[in-house]
């Protein structure tokens, strides 16, 4: 009996190998099996180098600037600022299954494309988050930039205008970290320069802050009781 995976190979042949012979599209399908194999092990073997109490660390100025009210910027480019969006999204509406949110007031820097591209536009892409920030960060805020090369101009400025408003700034950062891990007040470091991998690895990090600032939520909510 055919696996489940066997039948989809079988289903997506034909429109991506047309005129292909029957065992050269086996061979090319099993070709492009082992392709994915290598990059889900490689990421596998990533994740488990990252420093988790670096994350953990993060994870408790997340929950110390929720408990105060503060603000939570994130910021990316590219892939990066898809994950800065889907960050933001877990940290200010995820649910979990006992029904208690983050509650935590987040902006996506690159999230209203109607601004992002006016500022990028009128004043130039290096300042389209610093432009932002200096309107909306306060003392004791938390900036969180995202980029693999850890040289993204934009998030550059973003993150020394956050650190002139005595803001706190975190990296998601790949490659060498660049510039930016000089500017951050903690950041993860996935030792790759392959952008897929770290673009990877970079939500798996959101996904484990969200994760960790669930948990307070409810340590929280369960001492209140």
């Amino acid at each position: 009996m055919k696996t489940v995976q066997e039948k989809n190979a079988r289903q997506v042949a034909p429109s991506v190998l047309a005129g292909v012979s029957h065992s050269n599209a086996d061979n090319f399908v099993s070709g492009l099996e082992s392709v994915v194999q290598s990059h889900f092990r490689t990421v596998g073997e990533i994740v488990g180098t990252l420093h988790s109490r670096t994350i953990a660390e993060m994870a408790h100025q997340l929950n110390l600037a929720r408990i105060a009210g503060r603000t939570v910027f994130t910021m990316g480019n590219g892939g990066s600022a898809a994950t800065a969006l889907h960050f933001a999204n877990d940290l200010s509406m995820a649910i979990g299954k006992d029904g208690l949110g983050v509650n935590l007031r987040v902006v996506c820097l690159n999230g209203n494309m109607s601004l992002f591209s006016a500022l990028a536009n009128d004043i130039g892409y290096d300042q389209v988050f610093a432009w932002q920030l200096r309107s909306l960060v306060q003392e004791g805020d938390i900036v969180v930039g995202i980029s693999a090369s850890g040289n993204s101009p934009n998030c550059v400025q973003g993150l020394r205008c956050a650190k002139e408003r005595k803001a706190l700034t975190f990296g998601f950062l790949g490659f060498d970290g660049g510039i930016m891990k000089d500017l951050c007040d903690h950041y993860v470091h996935v030792s790759s320069f392959d952008y897929l991998v770290v673009e990877d690895v970079h939500l798996a990090i959101a996904h484990g802050l969200s994760y960790c600032l669930r948990a307070g939520n409810a340590e929280q909510a369960t001492a209140a009781d």
